[in-house]
């Protein structure tokens, strides 16, 4: 084959990154469009279809600027995407209804049915089948109208290629293993929902379609252009942070998080999520909803000035000064439950600090965020070495807060684990996609082949010294949490 890029779109809660990669998982050249997240009523998060594709057009663009020749050769085209969002097609091909996202919160009671049919602590007012029974009961018109319930990378395929289709890793109403395909039906038939408007399973590595005319048009990629079924976006960052295989753990730090280990289908119930990543394999997940949400709200509060000036250009001069802070922030505790949080936590939820006093100054505020998030990571890791049976011996992390010398050192003396970060740890959702692509043009036989190419940029190995420590503090804060979710929940509920 003479072509040695493919083109991989990763679809965030804020963006979408264009990326030119090689076949060694090198980036060549990105582009990011932004698009709104809506919020009409309280909980609510909605998105627009629309904005989708035309941050896709946009920064399809944008790279093609960068280097046309690399982009008009391609040899594929992939998507990653934000995982359970919920997008109503109609039968001319409208867009029915704004996309709910995997943030939004409206269906409480909804959630509370499907727990009670199925005897289960499953479901949360933020679940995708819990959200589509909200759909049904509250939008009947629209739900009714849909003829493909689609996420967005489905979306995105279908906009490129004209065909409908849904990969292995976004599909919830199907899957690669039987267990979770009976335990799916079982959810649907729970909740009363239509199969037949979500379209057909594919593998992650498998072609779906090529790039329309029109798509070309719209988009200035090359018509033809084979595009592949691509997955979400947390088994994207598990491949592309070279962490595919049974007992390999990640964690990802951005506008949210997660710690997530590989781990056999079914194994266990004892995990808050899974998410579908290869046949033979599932990544257990615990999640956060706020961790970049959470700091940046931090840094905007105490840093109003710098921050507006600099943005994400002000974490140099943060390192700086958090170095002068000693481990436990001179006593302040941060809560960094901005949007609520999941279980073993609440919904009801929120930040906050306690036991501020006159010693503290502004860095001392960051730095107790940074220890509350990095605590609330040590709990996730506790409750995923339950579900796999399985100790988390090195964890790999990803995303924007990867870059922090500081914070990474930090959480690798609270986890008392070593912390590595991958040369393209802002990259690693466009990288996996991209080794779907790869797999299915047969450049490689499998993704363990892949995650070989994956090189590790920066290590940090826990003191020892801090581990007793960090282990109290751990502990103080589910103290608080336990003395403050009554009121959370009075006042919130």
């Amino acid at each position: 084959m003479e072509q040695e890029v493919v083109i991989s779109y990763d679809f965030g809660t804020s963006g979408v990154k264009a990326a030119v990669i090689d076949r060694k998982g090198r980036v060549l050249c990105t582009s990011v469009r932004q698009y709104p997240l809506q919020t009409r009523k309280t909980g609510w998060a909605e998105q627009r279809p629309e904005h989708y594709w035309r941050a896709v057009c946009e920064a399809t663009k944008a790279v093609l600027a960068q280097n046309t020749d690399a982009v008009l050769s391609a040899a594929g085209i992939v998507c990653c995407s934000q995982w359970k969002g919920i997008i109503l097609i109609g039968r001319e091909g409208q867009i029915l209804y704004p996309c709910i996202t995997w943030l939004d919160a409206r269906a409480g009671k909804q959630a509370e049915i499907l727990n009670r049919k199925m005897k289960t602590r499953e479901f949360s007012a933020q679940s995708y089948w819990a959200k589509l029974m909200w759909l049904k009961e509250n939008e009947t018109e629209f739900y009714e109208q849909a003829d493909r319930i689609l996420e967005v990378n489905s979306f995105i395929k279908w906009k490129l290629t004209g065909n409908f289709a849904v990969d292995a890793t976004n599909h919830f109403a199907d899957s690669e293993d039987p267990s979770m395909r009976k335990h799916y039906q079982e959810i649907l038939e729970a909740a009363g929902l239509d199969r037949e408007k979500i379209p057909p399973i594919v593998p992650v590595e498998s072609v779906v379609g090529q790039v329309t005319n029109t798509a070309a048009e719209e988009t200035g990629l090359k018509a033809g252009t084979p595009v592949f079924a691509g997955c979400g976006d947390i088994p994207a960052i598990a491949m592309g942070i070279g962490c595919a295989e049974p007992g390999e753990s990640h964690a990802y730090f951005g506008t949210s998080g997660w710690l997530g280990v590989v781990s056999a289908p079914g194994k266990t119930e004892h995990v808050m999520a899974r998410s579908a990543l290869l046949p033979g394999r599932e990544i257990l997940l615990n999640t956060m909803q706020t961790v970049g949400i959470s700091l940046d709200w931090t840094i905007g509060l105490f840093y109003p000035q710098e921050w507006e000036q600099k943005g994400k250009e002000i974490y140099p001069l943060l390192e700086s000064e958090l170095q002068k802070v000693p481990p436990g922030s001179q006593g302040l505790f941060a809560l960094p439950w901005l949007n609520g949080e999941l279980p073993p936590f609440s919904e009801f939820a929120r930040a906050g600090f306690i036991n501020a006093s006159a010693v503290h100054g502004r860095a001392d505020f960051v730095h107790a965020m940074m220890e509350g998030i990095c605590c609330n990571m040590q709990w996730r890791k506790l409750e995923c070495e339950k579900a796999s049976g399985e100790p988390v011996t090195t964890l790999r992390i990803t995303g924007g807060g990867a870059g922090g010398n500081h914070w990474m050192q930090m959480l690798a003396d609270i986890l008392g684990i070593p912390v590595q970060v991958p040369e393209s740890h802002r990259h690693t959702g466009a990288v996996g996609a991209a080794f779907c692509a790869w797999v299915g043009l047969g450049y490689y036989e499998d993704f363990r082949e892949c995650g070989r190419q994956v090189e590790i940029e920066r290590e940090y190995v826990p003191r020892t010294s801090r581990k007793a420590f960090y282990q109290e503090l751990c502990g103080r804060y589910l103290e608080l949490f336990q003395y403050l979710e009554k009121l959370f929940r009075n006042v919130n509920s």
